[in-house]
């Protein structure tokens, strides 16, 4: 056993080696290619402007602009899901009279965040080693809580993730589960990215710009005739 550890170390030690210089390569790379992207971000920006068909380019502007108000209302929604997994797990772990109820359910809204972590990884053995120590009570109403958790969590999430981005909570959890299937937990941040790819293409999403004109006519009972 020893000599398959001190094998199996000097293999890491090797690996680590051989990585340093391509690791210090690219953080080279990158850092230089940050100075002078920061230094000409506007030339960079007219150039590829200039290079781009105004349709094309319309396009792009408005998928960023769409992305990054698509990724603030993701970001909220599973804020809005912490803080519903939190007062739920308060009131839970207070019914069950559980010591520093607040901390723990502070920590099981955090663990909720992660799709491969979760309340299951901290409830469901915490209420199994109740079971086999004897506490009974405890160990069944941590593993109910969990079991109402996971119930409740399936049913609201689609609803609150899809009313922030603006798709149907069906598209919503078909893309969410998509997505972690084939790419696990960094598959969930792409969702965003979907979304806002979904609704440009079935042109949903609109320039702000054009937004504010639009509701400006309205306001002023002008026709609201968009410009292409």
């Amino acid at each position: 056993a020893l000599s398959a550890a001190v094998s199996r170390l000097a293999g890491f030690i090797s690996g680590a080696a051989l990585a340093i210089p391509r690791v210090f390569v690219f953080a080279l790379v990158t850092v230089i290619s940050c100075v002078y992207f920061s230094l000409d971000l506007d030339v960079i920006n007219r150039f590829v402007k200039s290079k781009l068909p105004p349709d094309v380019l319309s396009r792009l502007l408005r998928f960023k602009s769409g992305f990054f108000r698509t990724g603030v209302k993701y970001l909220r929604a599973y804020l809005v899901l912490m803080g519903i997994t939190f007062g739920f797990m308060l009131i839970g772990l207070s019914i069950l009279r559980v010591g520093y109820a607040l901390l723990i359910a502070l920590m099981i809204a955090a663990l909720d965040a992660l799709p491969v972590l979760g309340v299951g990884t901290f409830l469901v053995p915490w209420g199994i080693w109740s079971l086999i120590c004897g506490d009974t009570v405890r160990g069944v109403g941590l593993l109910v809580l969990f079991a109402v958790h996971e119930v409740v969590r399936q049913l609201i999430e689609p609803r609150i993730v899809g009313s922030h981005i603006g798709l149907h909570p069906v598209v919503t959890l078909v893309l969410v589960y998509v997505c972690y299937s084939l790419l696990g937990v960094a598959g969930i941040f792409l969702v965003p990215l979907l979304t806002v790819a979904i609704k440009s293409v079935v042109g949903e999403e609109k320039s702000p710009d054009i937004e504010e004109r639009v509701i400006g006519e309205k306001q002023r009972g002008e026709p609201t005739g968009e410009k292409k």
